[in-house]
């Protein structure tokens, strides 16, 4: 399984960030609306032991996702 790395900006200057896209050949190619359901079993055990099974849906096309902890790495909290 490949290992994710998953990066979130708060407070962006998006101006900055579509300025620096465009310099680097990126192209917008559309605006969707996803809607995104997540499963756990009753006593949430997914989610105790960091893991993550979500429904993601657009129009087009529904992908399921499991996000896992990586391997060799234990989870705090």
């Amino acid at each position: 399984m490949a290992l994710e790395v998953e990066v979130k900006y708060t407070g962006a200057d998006h101006d900055a960030v579509r300025k620096a896209l465009s310099a680097c050949g990126a192209e917008m190619v559309g605006v969707w609306f996803e809607s995104n359901a997540v499963f756990d079993n009753p006593d949430r055990s997914l989610k105790g032991a960091g893991k993550l099974l979500r429904l993601r849906r657009r129009a087009d096309a529904s992908v399921l996702t499991v996000k896992v902890p990586p391997e060799g790495r234990c989870r705090k909290g």
